[in-house]
């Protein structure tokens, strides 16, 4: 099949949703052939697959407009059988335009703005965005010049919100990254086809980086150095370790905005394989996320390399990708440093504990999130598709 692949980001740099595409593409092109559109990015070409990067005027919140004319413009030179469409922008771009639509939903997005359903300024959990909700995001969170348009800016949200959903609606089949997500936003979707498009983390790869030596133990946290990730608890955990090194990777000091310990070596933006270097080379892999993490790429990554990862209670985490000694731990609630270090100061002194949970988390990653795992689930997803027209005119 001919198949159209639209994402709002895609490597080389880029968050978690665009690399799943990305490894979604690669598997795909065994027996499909797959065209790629995304509305960011800084190069024409990565890793041999092209990609047409669409330039907008409008700025993210209308980026969808440019995205859309380019569509209309592709679909009329090439004909194809199906587009999957990442997130909230691409998939208002794509409805509508005369070919069967999957629409991939990585967060929360459908039912909450930031795609959270989190304040990180109070650290609280809603179910369902409100206008309530949104003025309080807009007020805790931002400058005293836009606090003063937190009401107008809230109920510009919540519309956002409606028409990101509504092209979700239009969408003929509807893909989540874990069975969590759909049971977040399930009630805005009623009657809809769906079903569990996992992320593919590419074990080849994996097993090529080379191993780093560390003179002492080692703990990995990789992703957004924001309050959702947990990132700011990294340090306060690391003081309580002094006798272990902490590694956090994927954002600056300035982001922290507090005081970080010696034991603490911060990364910036790096390159997947060297990524997948430290993970490898780990004595324990952290996220200790406030937010209820979809699912989490960064821990299945760690997973695949092998790495006994430590989770905070927090949604698909624990849901879809930890089981508590089994393979990995999960710190239930409250999440504090003190916890975290607990479980960590555990964990290292128990080689054989330690090294049972590395063999079983490569183990139940390799069983869940394979390749050939994702790719039945996307020739599932487009069954689903061949379906809808006889189901609308049965």
């Amino acid at each position: 099949m001919n198949i159209l692949m639209v994402c709002d980001a895609f490597p080389p740099q880029c968050g978690g949703a665009g690399w799943d595409a990305f490894y979604l593409v690669k598997a795909l092109q065994r027996e499909h052939t797959v065209t790629v559109v995304s509305i960011s990015g800084q190069s024409d070409e990565f890793e041999g697959i092209r990609v047409h990067r669409v330039k907008t005027p409008w700025g993210k919140e209308f980026a969808y407009l440019s995205l859309r004319k380019f569509l209309k413009k592709l679909l009329s030179d090439q004909h194809f059988d199906a587009i999957n469409a990442h997130e909230a922008t691409p998939i208002r771009a794509s409805v509508g335009l005369g070919v069967p639509v999957i629409g991939s939903v990585h967060d929360y997005w459908p039912i909450c703005y930031k795609g959270t359903l989190f304040n990180r300024h109070l650290k609280t959990h809603y179910e369902m965005q409100t206008v309530m909700t949104c003025f309080k995001s807009v007020f805790f969170e931002n400058g005293v010049w836009v606090k003063i348009f937190s009401l107008p800016i809230a109920m510009y949200m919540l519309y956002r919100t409606y028409a990101s959903r509504k092209a979700l609606q239009e969408s003929d089949v509807i893909a989540t990254a874990s069975r969590y997500i759909y049971e977040k936003i399930k009630q805005v979707l009623p009657g809809k086809p769906w079903g569990v498009l996992y992320p593919i983390c590419a074990i080849a790869e994996y097993e090529k980086v080379p191993v780093k030596k560390f003179s002492r133990p080692t703990v990995v946290f990789v992703g957004k150095f924001n309050v959702n990730k947990g990132a700011t608890l990294v340090p306060k955990i690391a003081e309580l370790l002094p006798e272990v090194d902490f590694l956090m990777i994927g954002g600056t000091k300035e982001q922290l905005s507090i005081e970080i310990p010696q034991n603490v070596t911060i990364i910036n933006y790096i390159p997947n394989q060297e990524v997948f270097s430290y993970l490898k080379s780990c004595d324990i892999f952290i996220a200790p996320a406030l937010w209820h993490e979809p699912l989490g790429r960064t821990i299945m990554e760690a997973m695949a390399m092998g790495t006994a990862p430590i989770v905070s209670d927090r949604g698909g985490m624990q849901l879809e990708l930890v089981e508590s000694e089994k393979n990995g731990v999960i710190v239930k609630d409250p999440i504090t440093p003190e916890r975290f270090a607990e479980e960590i100061r555990s964990l290292l002194k128990d080689q054989s504990r330690r090294q049972r949970l590395k063999v079983a988390a490569r183990e139940s990653f390799l069983e869940k999130f394979n390749e050939d795992v994702v790719f039945s689930q996307f020739t599932d997803l487009l069954s689903k598709i061949k379906r809808v027209p006889e189901e609308k005119t049965g």
